[in-house]
């Protein structure tokens, strides 16, 4: 059987080829515990960039969230 062509790869292209800021908050929580974390790791959370007008949010997403609590 053929593949569809909608399922062949696809080069995906970065949302923020420069990087994103975030919060100047996350970038502080992450350095208190930078001593946990691999070597072979730190380049990137070293690389990134804060932003003191960036809200701490969940991916742009600053509103109420609900969850269902699954109790069994």
């Amino acid at each position: 059987m053929q593949p569809d062509a909608d399922t062949s790869v696809k080069k995906l292209v970065p949302l923020w080829p420069e990087g994103k800021p975030i919060s100047s908050t996350k970038i502080a929580d992450i350095d208190s515990i930078m001593h946990l974390i691999p070597a072979d790791a730190k380049e990137f959370y070293v690389r990134l960039i804060a932003d003191n007008a960036n809200e701490d949010d969940i991916d742009g997403f600053n509103g109420n969230f609900y969850f269902d609590i699954v109790t069994e």
